[in-house]
């Protein structure tokens, strides 16, 4: 899991997050949304940015037992 160090308690208000960045991921969201409303696929996988770096890449991730995000994957 890529989120081993994290806390089902981290937030943005502590960690930080810049504006633009998070416009992007919400527009990136609700792209893929749509696509699941009309019926085509969804990327699979975690979607990460560098921004500083422009890199973006599309990464596999294998479910863990006990990973505080299991809960919002299917």
């Amino acid at each position: 899991c890529v989120f081993s160090g994290k806390t089902a308690n981290d937030s943005c208000e502590i960690d930080g997050i810049l504006s633009p960045v998070a416009a992007f991921i919400g527009t990136y969201s609700a792209i893929e949304s749509l696509k699941y409303l009309i019926g085509e696929k969804p990327v699979e996988g975690l979607f990460t940015a560098d921004f500083f770096g422009n890199r973006f890449e599309m990464l596999k991730a294998k479910k863990r037992e006990g990973c505080v995000c299991k809960k919002y994957l299917s």
